[in-house]
């Protein structure tokens, strides 16, 4: 955009950039524990396609996780409620804990509209589903992704139609205050943005980045300003790059994580840049 004014209009700009609110963080065990619980009902339960309730088939629902051979090695003491665990976190003696059985955990925003093709991350899904059937290595993928528009019925049908055993979507509408929650208790973002212009930066990826979250974003002319590939994201241009981030990311998930991704989350916190840090930058233009 400083580019592109100065080129087209001549004016010399100076660059605030955006930067998330002090509430998009990382989230606790504690919380996200009370987060799964409470969305429990959400991640298990019926969506709604032109009016009909429909129940999306979901691998991890608890019963399924509890049952899937050989990606179950951890056993949930006999004492422990059924409500005091959930598909990402359950109570040990008490206290929350990660499940080590837990699937990765992926989340997209969007307002479901032409700009952002979601048969991308549709045909990412069976890409990787084809590469997990034969392989114990890979977790399985539960990817949320949150907003409203006027595509989501129709993708809703499409994800339906999958029929995955790895994979599974679910569309969420979140509380506001569940949101940063939901983004800083994920594993990996994912942002299908493109810009018609050319000029402009997703929102979401800074309030992901804001909760230490590293992004596979769709790539256009001006995306690496904000996201730093092999640092802080990975760009990709087809199903086929999304779908292989996916696989070299998230091999060894969640007990030993891969190099990159530990490194990307760990750049993420490092790099991401608070209010006060961007406005002193260019407090003095205005004194």
């Amino acid at each position: 955009m400083q580019q592109f004014l100065r080129a087209e209009w001549g004016i010399a700009a100076t660059v605030l950039r955006d930067t998330p609110p002090h509430w998009f963080h990382r989230t606790g065990v504690q919380e996200r524990h009370e987060l799964f619980t409470r969305l429990a009902a959400d991640f298990d339960g019926p969506t709604q396609v032109d009016g009909v309730d429909h129940l999306i088939p979901n691998p991890h629902s608890q019963q399924h996780v509890d049952g899937l051979p050989g990606r179950n090695q951890h056993k949930l003491a006999d004492d422990v409620p059924h409500s005091g665990r959930n598909v990402f976190t359950h109570l040990l003696c008490g206290q929350p804990r990660l499940r080590t059985d837990r699937p990765a955990l992926i989340v997209s925003s969007t307002s479901w509209t032409v700009d952002e093709d979601f048969l991308i991350m549709l045909d990412a899904a069976g890409h990787y589903e084809q590469a997990a059937l034969n392989s114990n290595e890979l977790p399985d993928l539960f990817i949320a992704i949150t907003g409203k528009g006027p595509l989501k019925a129709s993708y809703e049908e499409k994800m339906q139609q999958l029929g995955l055993q790895h994979v599974a979507f679910k569309t969420l509408w979140l509380e506001a205050a569940d949101y940063p929650l939901l983004l800083g208790s994920a594993d990996l973002g994912i942002c299908l943005h493109t810009s018609s212009s050319g000029l402009d930066l997703p929102m979401k990826v800074v309030d992901m980045f804001g909760c230490g979250l590293p992004v596979c974003a769709a790539s256009y002319s001006c995306i690496r300003e904000l996201v730093k590939e092999g640092q802080t994201g990975l760009l990709f241009s087809s199903h086929q790059d999304l779908a292989q981030q996916w696989i070299d990311l998230l091999r060894g998930f969640p007990n030993q994580p891969s190099a990159q991704l530990v490194h990307m989350q760990k750049q993420v916190l490092l790099s991401t840049e608070t209010w006060s840090m961007t406005w002193d930058s260019i407090k003095p233009i205005f004194e």
